[in-house]
């Protein structure tokens, strides 16, 4: 999302616009009240406000009746979404509640949480929803290395962030946890950067979104000693992209042989609960969701999920997704 003015009011509401996805993100938070070292978002988006309940409802409800058949509840730090509600407060888990209750959209999916925003009322929506909501968190790490995490301004610990995953791979037994991991902050030598590395290993990630520091002005981090060589940065980042390349493989070919609800983007493509592509039967409608069995991972990481030809180049019988109205 871009950049615009802070706004000191609630988020602006206004009709969904889907432009014909059937995956629609619909913001429902925006602002950050964090102050990382590296981070100058709190600045340029003001502090956190939340989009009132009902008008949410009312935006899912819209991209539904469009033919989306999934929502991503997406915001700036969505983990803060906060609303009064009756004599009290509303928060994500909440919200998804509300969502799963007074709509019938085929599945919700949360975009990102802050790992500390993962709440145990939010994972017993998520495990009751009974697919509803995607098995996938997506929890930001920036770093496995304590040091290098104190320095960032991270409200959490490697410690913190392990517990936080152990509980929702507890609750969410088919969970895809995803997450940013940054390489190269000021002051992260070698022995940082191997501790880092290390940790991400041991979470086996599904997916791992790297990158490499850099300098905002108006930042901590910006100012600070023990800036990163460029090469050596470049340098960690494809070691830890080759991690993570290495984890996505295996947490796809984890998949092969599982049944895996699906939402059908385009005639023969479609997006698995935890955020992987599969090919699917050309004939399974856009927009709806379909239960499919996985039966291979291609060189190019697409699963494949067709069902298998008779002699006669008809579906075998037996072998075809179930499909789930909305």
């Amino acid at each position: 999302m871009g950049i615009d003015p802070p706004r000191r009011g609630p988020c602006p509401s206004g009709p969904v616009g889907i432009t014909g996805r059937v995956r629609p993100g619909i913001k429902v938070q925006d602002g950050c009240d964090s102050r990382c070292a590296y981070c100058i978002v709190w600045k340029a988006r003001g502090p956190s406000r939340s989009l009132g309940l009902d008008e949410v409802v009312a935006r899912v409800r819209d991209a539904s009746a469009q033919g989306a058949g999934e929502v991503v509840l997406t915001g700036i730090n969505l983990g803060r979404y906060d609303v009064p509600l009756g004599g009290g407060r509303a928060g994500l888990a909440r919200l998804v509640d509300a969502v799963l209750e007074r709509t019938d959209v085929g599945r919700v999916r949360l975009s990102s949480v802050e790992p500390l925003d993962v709440t145990p009322e939010l994972l017993g929506v998520m495990s009751a929803s009974d697919g509803r909501v995607a098995p996938f968190l997506h929890l930001p790490l920036q770093s496995g290395c304590d040091a290098t995490l104190a320095r960032m301004g991270r409200p959490y610990d490697s410690g913190g962030y392990r517990s936080v995953a152990e509980a929702a791979r507890e609750a969410l037994p088919a969970l895809a946890l995803a997450c940013d991991v940054m390489v190269g902050f000021p002051g992260e030598d070698e022995g940082e950067f191997s501790s880092s590395h290390g940790f991400c290993r041991e979470m086996a990630f599904a997916r791992m979104h790297v990158f490499r520091y850099s300098p905002r002005p108006g930042t901590v981090a910006a100012a600070a000693s023990g800036q990163v060589a460029p090469a050596e940065k470049a340098a960690r980042g494809e070691r830890m992209r080759s991690l993570s390349r290495e984890m996505r493989a295996s947490y796809l070919s984890g998949l092969v042989g599982r049944t895996e609800r699906v939402c059908v983007e385009s005639p023969g493509r479609a997006t698995t609960g935890g955020l992987a592509e599969a090919l699917v039967d050309e004939r399974l409608p856009v927009g709806g969701l379909s239960d499919v069995l996985v039966r291979a991972v291609g060189r190019d990481g697409l699963l494949d999920a067709r069902p298998p030809l008779s002699a006669s180049g008809d579906i075998t019988a037996g072998d075809g997704a179930g499909h789930h109205n909305r």
